[in-house]
């Protein structure tokens, strides 16, 4: 039996181009899988915050030497530094529970989407909270 033959809102092909249509599970189904955070979300909300755009705050805690936690509205992230210069973004949870990871994934580090003047920015509002 084919599950998307029978559902009564569910199309197999779409009639404008022929396409194929995948049925679309609801958002608070246990089967729906969550998606995991790309880097270009995690970059939006580290250029949002150079920008001034949204609140980056440090936690005053470090798990380990070189490891800064961050909360950016919500946001979780964990930035690998030297103390001066912002190198990578380890790991980030979103408000909404989505997580990127770097050690599980191979691609683009968010922190290397920013741009000069953003990664400058990132690093002041670094070392501002650390001092404040």
């Amino acid at each position: 039996m084919n599950p998307v033959k029978n559902c009564p809102l569910i199309s197999p092909r779409s009639p404008v181009n022929g396409a194929i249509n995948y049925p679309v599970l609801d958002a608070h189904s246990p089967e729906t899988p969550v998606p995991p955070l790309t880097a270009r979300e995690v970059y939006q909300q580290l250029r949002d915050s150079a920008l001034g755009l949204r609140p980056l705050q440090r936690f005053d805690e470090q798990p380990e030497p070189g490891l800064v936690r961050v909360d950016i509205d919500g946001w979780g992230l964990s930035l690998d530094t030297d103390g001066v210069r912002l190198h990578h973004c380890l790991h980030c949870q979103s408000a909404d529970g989505r997580v990127f990871d770097a050690g599980q994934r191979f691609g683009t580090d968010p922190v290397s989407l920013l741009s000069t003047w953003e990664l400058a920015q990132i690093e002041r509002l670094l070392a501002a909270t650390v001092t404040s």
